[in-house]
């Protein structure tokens, strides 16, 4: 693992990249500050915001210095296992909760086709796109176990639904809106099955695991805040996720007369000819391409529409991959409500690849959330099966 300083440039500032197993990530302030280097010890792992750079996906850079602390191991070491941490937690998690519902093969099953749809790079494991993966995984089997053999508020489903709140809550951190889809059929599930006193007492517990993750995450933010002041370090801000950048260049997703691509240089080009002292990602330059992108609604709606439904296409590819034999189970074996629910959120999960690109990265979730979909459908079919 070495550091590769010609291919990032932030601020006009070179950073290095560190080249590891599965992901490339940048320390956001790589010698750059000395006061960073003891930051890391005395606010307990976590990264500074310094100057002019700021990181929205702040959960990584707790969590990443905090293993390289606590089991003294070197940086690129630190990130490998995070990652690789991620991918096996979340695998775990589903196996053993699709063995319990469904029996061992199932589970097994589940790890094989796993690998296949993996091989085959419908799931994209590199750099914070994992974490997507990671949450699906592990919520949606988890809670499916509770629905399955609960159904009411006990000691058991109140402990896994406070812990499903504390993983949505630091996925959130790590990667923004990444729990998203999963909290919404956990919720929605809720509301369609448990009887009102359960569905408080369990809506409680998993908005208090959010609510504890949240806090514990905007603390290490405050005392980041604090320390860097007492340093002379005053420029410290955050920021979340551009979000009509990315629509923007997602409306180029087909060649196009108007010159659009998914192109960072090309989309802020295209507000600099509009107002040139527009920072790139500020509030003014989301605010004129929000404005141009209702703009191309209106004037250029073939356009629009013809990326979109071409983008859609490819997403049905996902699911038909993912999905596989379970689609066919869903079909002779419909889940009533929990259908409808599993389709709501597969349609939430599929929002990045329809608003922006139908990439694999873009579409980590709706994979993962497609692949849970297959498998459960299976175990349902089978258990119908049985009953008659």
């Amino acid at each position: 693992c070495t550091p590769d300083t010609t291919s990032q440039r932030m601020g006009g500032q070179v950073y290095p990249t560190w080249k590891t197993g599965l992901t490339d990530w940048i320390p956001p302030e790589f010698d750059t500050v000395n006061v960073t280097n003891s930051y890391r010890v005395k606010v307990n792992g976590l990264f500074s915001f310094v100057g002019d750079l700021a990181f929205d996906d702040i959960g990584t850079y707790y969590f990443i210095p905090f293993l390289m602390k606590t089991l003294d191991i070197s940086l690129d070491h630190s990130i490998d296992l995070f990652y690789y941490g991620l991918i096996f937690v979340g695998l775990a998690v589903l196996i053993g909760a699709f063995s319990f519902l469904g029996g061992l093969w199932l589970g097994l099953f589940s790890l094989c086709s796993f690998f296949i749809i993996y091989r085959e790079g419908f799931f994209r494991l590199t750099d914070l796109y994992i974490v997507n993966i990671f949450c699906t995984f592990l919520m949606v089997p988890l809670f499916l176990l509770v629905l399955d053999h609960f159904k009411r508020a006990n000691y058991t489903s109140c402990a896994i639904l406070f812990i499903l709140g504390l993983v949505a809550g630091y996925s959130h951190s790590m990667r923004m809106y990444s729990s998203l889809p999963a909290v919404f059929f956990i919720g929605s599930s809720l509301v369609s099955f448990f009887k009102k006193k359960h569905l408080y007492i369990l809506s409680f517990f998993l908005i208090g695991g959010i609510g504890v993750s949240s806090l514990h995450m905007r603390y290490l933010v405050f005392k980041a805040k604090t320390f860097l002041s007492t340093q002379g370090v005053h420029s410290v801000t955050s920021v979340k996720h551009p979000f009509w950048h990315p629509i923007y260049g997602g409306i180029g997703f087909l060649e196009n007369h108007l010159g659009i691509t998914f192109d960072d240089e090309n989309i802020i080009n295209k507000v600099k000819n509009i107002d040139p002292i527009i920072k790139p990602y500020s509030a003014e330059y989301e605010q004129v391409l929000r404005k141009e992108v209702f703009n191309l609604l209106y004037k250029e709606r073939f356009l629009v529409f013809s990326a979109m439904f071409a983008k859609i296409g490819i997403i049905l590819l996902f699911l038909l991959i993912c999905s596989n034999i379970g689609l066919l189970a869903a079909y002779l074996s419909p889940k009533g409500k929990l259908e409808y629910i599993f389709w709501s959120s597969m349609a939430l999960s599929g929002l990045p690849g329809i608003l922006v690109l139908p990439r694999a990265s873009y579409l980590s979730g709706f994979a993962a959330f497609a692949f849970v979909y297959g498998i459960y459908s299976v175990i349902f079919y089978l258990k119908n099966k049985q009953k008659l």
